[in-house]
């Protein structure tokens, strides 16, 4: 090395010389060589010495491998960072071969960052490093990579690359990288340094204009701003608390008490616990607040709560998160003593003065408190704290190993009640804007998608996706005078927390049933599903994200954290992933030059990795006809259900998906699955398994019927199968076909199966002789637990005589929990279309209202579920009989019912050998301009699900039914049979008459009955008590106290 050189290091690689074939050469002529070859190299290091960047890199036109260079090559790769050109771009990320760590300049580059002291030597000075952590780059990650606060500009080491498995390969003016046979990234030549953009993720990232961090905190005082910042590395402005109105109006201050009590040594050892009521009530019914203080770290945990007993199972809840820390201790104090609980009662009056602010410059209506205490808590545990030294204390429990939850980045975070640009989910047209404006709350626990309010309909969505419009609304003119319009009044805000215990809320669980309770969280089967992370919802399930959030599966981490129930979770897991692996669901496979994108959190490319996705399923009609044909006549019943049944399909296109996760094969992190078969979650999974399960049947002497796809019937028709995805129902008069059918197809797929079950599809069934009885009971417990009705008084009707005017007169504009109705109306509506018809009607007013539901309609919700209190034990009965009609129908109307737009409702019910198998109970689509027509109209669409049920009949081997349809109205009747066309008829619209071709063809057979044998008068119209029991009796729906 030439004297007076300053380089960190030299790379070089001397030229080889080729081996000296003449013997004769002399030592002499061997010195000079050498001397010659020095002179080179001292030349060229000259060079280096001059250059204040880069130096350029001696490269030929053609690629040339780095990693795979062999002594032949001449040249001299020497491209090392020695000075910076003071044009640098920070946001680049420049090749350095000289480096053996890569270094950045910005905290937020890195994955998991963790503090570190140590110290390196960077153009002859030393540069104190802080953090190192988990650089992502382009798709590869990168392990340890350190951050220098202050640097110019990020270098990426070679040697580092090269130790994960990349290759650098020169052509000119640039360097490529590969990853395999994937180009990872290029660097470009920039005057004598190689270069690369960074490209970070555009959810981190906030919007290039200044934000204001006493706005994005939520107006916490100045030094704590200070704190954080410097905490942070991060340089900013903010708004002085003595400048701010918001601050001035909302912030009170109280003298401290004098005695101070003894604290904790270890995170979470001991709790302080509050509960605060908040009027008035929000929008979802909301009146309470469970504060939960860690009193080491002072790291908070708040939940809003209707009643206060719902306060215990959210502290039990907690508690299992931190179960595996250190413990829990009980500090009891007289009741009415605040002083002996000081850290509760100075942490309510912070999150009260923050909730203040928040709605103060958000403008955000007080109804919506609950989102505002959620954002506030966040920003609380983000803060610092003067008894932790300035520390905040989510940083306290991460230096202790204790931390309970991800860290929010301060980087993501953005004023409270800020407008925000969104996108819109699914545009009505291909010309409309594809963002709308929205209102932003605070972040979806355990996620990183914010919560954004429309103030217009009051429906809260979950997005990622957004853009704030402003960064500094604050302080302007009307934020000061409307403010006040949303701070509690000192009156407003109760402290209703007896303190006999540091730990339970006195609480005493009473009857309430004006809201919707607190529910559960619903358990995950994982053998039978997979982590929503890799689930691919299409077009029709794309619902409002604020009902999405209701489906609560458990993350993969929080499965694991929960030392009780760790194991259970990791022997299920291991199954599934043990049965992925004996399946040969897919190989694994290096990285892709063109990866397709699945399952990883992408969406599948339609006509790329799929291209049809319909799959038919059973119809319930055709499966409780063969429940008919059980007891009619001596059928056998048998249920089998397939194991993994989408393993069993095979993928119809490549598709590429990551490793599971914590299953990752050693030494191959970065390989994916190449699938094989259609795993659970792909789009074309369920019809990938209907077609291999149709050629399967097929190959079994199966055939699928023309009325019904999963209607599967053998050449005589003495097999008959029910197939819905993976659950089967088989009867036939003889039981040997059946064992030996079952037999066959378990060789081919691992099933299980039972005689006679008792289960099937939802519902119970319990078999006796010549009589069968199914209801769902369970489910309806269930749905009364989960909405607090158990111990409600019975009624003996579904509804009110005058529903249709009490649902119509709701003038409060003051609208319950929209989702919970919702889903109230869902279980109920699959009850009555499933097993009770008499709460059709009743149901069907009642989502008129699902979208923006009122008092009237809650009540009347509640109504139902006390008529389902008293009615749980009333089963469907299917019995043996002897009609003469083996497939009728009873179909009726109610004329111009409907006051807001005077439409009819139509109604029908359809027995096969004297047992329901379908009901219906709908508005008609048209304004019926007489009784007659309107009858006429109901006729019409029964006849359809006779015809329909006729072609079922004759694919179940049951062949020259004609129905029978009974109507009470002689005019209808009469139209039926004769083609009169006169002034009272002609204005019947032509579609309507497919029921006169029926019956002048005698497909179908038209009788009239008298108004009190009607059957359908239960679906169009509310009855009295005696005609609702005599109808119920009619329909086989009978009170049976063995079930439960």
């Amino acid at each position: 090395q030439p004297e007076g050189s300053n380089s960190k290091k030299k790379v070089f690689k001397d030229k080889k010389q080729g081996k000296n074939t003449n013997q004769g050469t002399n030592q002499k002529n061997h010195e000079q060589d050498t001397n010659k070859q020095f002179e080179k190299i001292e030349k060229l290091l000259e060079k280096l010495q001059s250059a204040t960047n880069l130096s350029s890199v001696n490269a030929t036109s053609e690629p040339k491998d780095l990693t795979q260079q062999t002594e032949s090559d001449s040249e001299a790769f020497i491209f090392e960072v020695n000075a910076l050109a003071e044009q640098c771009n920070q946001g680049s990320i420049y090749l350095d071969s000289g480096a053996g760590r890569t270094v950045v300049n910005q905290l937020s580059l890195l994955e998991d960052p963790k503090p570190v002291k140590k110290q390196i030597n960077m153009f002859s000075n030393p540069v104190k490093l802080t953090h190192q952590g988990t650089f992502n780059f382009k798709g590869v990650k990168i392990y340890p990579v350190y951050y220098v606060p202050g640097g110019l500009v990020n270098f990426l080491s070679v040697l580092q690359l090269c130790n994960h498995g990349m290759k650098l390969i020169s052509k000119s003016n640039l360097f490529i990288v590969k990853y395999g046979n994937r180009i990872v990234d290029t660097f470009h030549q920039e005057g004598n340094l190689f270069v690369s953009k960074l490209q970070i993720d555009s959810f981190h990232v906030m919007p290039s204009m200044t934000p204001d961090w006493h706005l994005n905190l939520g107006h916490p005082c100045d030094s704590y701003i200070k704190a954080l910042l410097k905490e942070g590395h991060i340089s900013g402005t903010f708004t002085e608390s003595l400048k701010c109105p918001v601050c001035q109006q909302a912030k009170i201050k109280n003298c401290p008490h004098s005695k101070m009590l003894p604290h904790s040594n270890s995170p979470f050892f001991k709790i302080h616990m509050d509960t605060l009521q908040i009027n008035p009530p929000t929008c979802k019914g909301h009146k309470y607040v469970l504060v939960l203080i860690d009193d080491l770290s002072r790291f908070n945990r708040t939940y809003v709560m209707k009643e206060k007993g719902e306060a215990e199972e959210y502290i039990k809840s907690y508690l299992r998160e931190i179960k595996n820390k250190l413990g829990i201790s009980l500090e009891r104090g007289p009741p009415e003593s605040p002083q002996t609980d000081g850290v509760a009662e100075r942490f309510n009056k912070t999150l009260l003065s923050k909730v203040r602010c928040l709605l103060g410059q958000s403008n955000i209506p007080s109804s919506y408190w609950d989102e505002t205490v959620s954002h506030a808590s966040l920003l609380l545990n983000l803060l610092p704290h003067r008894y932790l030294g300035m520390k905040s204390p989510t940083t306290t429990l991460h230096d202790c190993n204790c931390s309970i939850e991800p860290k929010t980045g301060l980087n993501i975070l953005v004023p409270f009640g800020i407008n925000v640009t969104t996108k819109i989910t699914n545009p009505s047209s291909k010309i409309e804007p594809r963002g709308e404006i929205l209102r932003a709350l605070t972040f979806e626990k355990y996620s990183d998608g914010l919560r954004l309010l429309n103030l217009e309909t009051g429906k809260i969505r979950v997005s990622r996706d957004f853009t704030p419009t402003v960064v500094n609304p604050m302080l302007h003119e009307s934020t000061t005078a409307s403010a006040s319009n949303h701070f509690f009044a000192d009156n407003q805000v109760t402290n209703t927390y007896t303190r006999k215990s540091a730990v339970v809320p006195s609480a005493q669980q009473s009857k309430h049933y004006d809201y919707v309770p607190y529910y559960k969280q619903a358990p995950k089967n994982i053998s039978s599903s997979i982590s929503q992370d890799n689930i691919i919802l299409g077009k029709r399930n794309d619902r409002d994200s604020h009902q999405l959030m209701l489906v609560d599966i458990v993350p993969y981490a929080q499965a694991l954290s929960d030392p009780l129930e760790r194991t259970e979770w990791q022997k299920a897991m291991d199954t599934e992933y043990n049965s992925l692996i004996a399946h040969n669901t897919g190989e694994l496979v290096p990285y892709p030059d063109k990866p397709a994108k699945v399952i990883g959190g992408n969406h599948q490319e339609h006509m790329l990795h799929y291209y049809e996705t319909w799959a038919s399923v059973g119809r319930n009609e055709t499966f409780k006809v063969m429940l008919s044909l059980v007891i009619n006549f001596n059928y056998i019943p048998y249920q089998f259900n397939i194991e993994t049944a989408f393993l069993h399909g095979k993928m119809d296109a490549l598709v590429h998906v990551k490793q599971v996760k914590g299953y990752e094969v050693k030494g191959k992190e970065n390989w994916v699955w190449r699938l094989k078969k259609s795993l659970y979650g792909t789009k074309q999974a369920p019809r990938m398994w209907k077609e291999k399960l149709t050629v399967t049947l097929n190959n079994l002497g199966l055939i699928s019927a023309q009325s019904d796809e999963s209607l599967f019937t053998n050449s005589d028709k003495s097999l008959l199968l029910h197939v819905h995805f993976d659950d089967g129902f088989i009867i036939s008069k003889s039981e040997s076909k059946i064992i030996k059918f079952i037999s066959n197809l378990n060789s081919l797929l691992k099933l299980k199966f039972k005689k006679r079950p008792t289960q099937h599809l939802g519902y119970s069934l319990t078999w006796e002789k010549d009589k069968l009885i199914i209801n769902q009971s369970n489910l309806i417990s269930k749905l009364l637990r989960q909405f607090n009705m158990e111990d409600s008084n019975p009624v003996k009707t579904p509804c009110n005589g005058n529903i249709l005017n009490e649902l119509d007169s709701d003038t409060t504009n003051e609208p319950v929990e929209v989702t919970l109705f919702q889903q109230a109306i869902g279980t109920i509506n699959y009850i009555a279309h499933h097993t009770q018809p008499d709460i059709l009607f009743s149901i069907n007013q009642l989502s008129r209202y699902s979208i923006r539901p009122g008092h009237c309609h809650w009540s009347a919700l509640k109504h139902l579920l006390c008529y389902l209190k008293g009615t749980r034990n009333k089963c469907l009965i299917y019995n043996r009989t002897s009609s003469k009609d083996p497939l009728a129908g009873w179909a009726d109307a109610d004329y111009a019912n409907m006051k807001d737009d005077r439409k009819s409702i139509s109604g029908f019910i359809v027995l096969a050998f004297g047992n329901p198998v379908c009901w219906l109970s709908k508005k008609q689509s048209v304004v019926a301009q007489s009784t007659t027509e309107a009858e006429y109209i109901s006729m019409n669409i029964c006849t359809k699900q006779l015809r329909w049920l006729s072609y079922v009949f004759s694919d179940l081997g049951i062949q020259g039914v004609q129905p029978t349809l009974y109507n009470d109205n002689s005019g209808a009747v009469i139209i039926s049979k004769q083609a009169s066309l006169n002034a009272n008829t002609k204005h019947i619209e032509v579609r309507y008459q497919y029921i006169r071709d029926c019956v002048m063809k005698k497909l179908v057979k038209v009788v009239q009955v008298s108004t009190k044998d009607m059957l359908a008068d239960v679906l169009t119209k509310p009855l009295g008590v005696i005609k609702l029991q005599d109808v119920l009796e009619q329909l086989h729906l009978k009170d049976f106290g063995g079930v439960s």
